[in-house]
């Protein structure tokens, strides 16, 4: 993989995040927009990439080690943020839980899949998704919701609640039924409304990424915004370089690297937001993580690809 490839995957994808951040800013497109298209991408195009990406891989056991290594990467970056925020000052109870997500909770959805194919192509894909759903997916929805239903007012969460969640989580269903019947005949009509569907998947989730940002700065932030990016942006994929080069190797190495580096998700912003927290605290998070991603992502690209 030459370097202007990788230039070009990134810059392809941070344009079109520019796009919808350009519509947001235009006041062409605002938030109830982004939330609206950022449904249909999760409730469609998504669970049908997903799904198809995994009904048609060969699985092998290296698959099983990537989301092994993502949750370690993720456990180990969670304890350390909490325990910098515990001793942030600075940081308002209602910023510490965005402050922890923001940590440890990676973009590899909405990013991580449009740069690992365009990289690596339908293997890539693969790969990307096992981390993306059985690590990040996995994580938010367990220590990442208990984090900010903690810090916030709201009733105290149940085993049978996390569950129900992530049982509705399209993604994710779409995840265990691609494993399930993988390999598997489809009929034509069904095989043919998936692709279509899942070929406007990355397009419109970087749109809807760039749609989701705020332009908000405060100095304030800057500090804990900065601490949130080291440990996204440098510390995870320098333990998933450490740790995935003991048990992968190849383009699953370089993918699972790749998604360790992923921006902060916007789902910090969403659950900062459903349990009213800081949400304009996140917001800034992700806006800065991304902008500083465009960076590290070309220097991990290089180091790995």
């Amino acid at each position: 993989m030459s370097l202007s490839s990788i230039g070009t995957a990134i810059v392809e994808a941070f344009a079109l995040i520019g796009l919808g951040f350009l519509l947001r800013v235009s006041r062409v497109a605002g938030q109830a927009e982004a939330s609206a298209l950022s449904k249909v991408v999760t409730y469609t195009a998504l669970p049908a990439l997903v799904f198809l990406s995994l009904h048609r891989a060969s699985l092998r056991a290296e698959m099983v080690a990537i989301p092994v290594v993502g949750l370690a990467i993720g456990s180990i970056v969670f304890v350390i943020a909490s325990l910098v925020s515990s001793r942030m000052r600075s940081l308002s109870r209602g910023q510490r839980a965005p402050f922890i997500v923001a940590s440890f909770g990676g973009n590899t959805g909405f990013l991580g899949y449009p740069i690992a194919s365009a990289l690596f192509g339908g293997a890539g894909l693969t790969y990307a998704i096992m981390y993306d759903i059985f690590a990040t997916v996995a994580l938010v929805m367990t220590i990442g919701i208990i984090v900010n239903v903690r810090e916030s007012e709201a009733e105290p969460l149940t085993v049978s609640t996390l569950v129900r969640d992530a049982a509705r989580f399209p993604p994710v269903v779409a995840a265990i039924l691609g494993v399930v019947l993988n390999g598997l005949p489809l009929p034509g009509l069904v095989v043919s409304l998936l692709e279509r569907l899942s070929a406007a998947a990355i397009p419109v989730i970087l749109i809807a990424v760039g749609l989701s940002l705020r332009p908000v700065v405060q100095t304030s932030y800057l500090l804990p915004a900065g601490i949130a990016a080291i440990l996204k942006l440098g510390l995870s994929p320098a333990l998933a370089m450490l740790a995935g080069s003991v048990i992968l190797s190849g383009p699953a190495h370089a993918v699972t690297v790749l998604q360790a580096g992923m921006p902060s998700m916007v789902m910090t912003y969403v659950l900062a937001e459903r349990y009213g927290l800081d949400a304009e605290f996140a917001s800034f998070l992700i806006v800065s993580s991304v902008c500083l991603s465009f960076v590290s992502l070309s220097v991990l690209g290089v180091a790995v690809v």
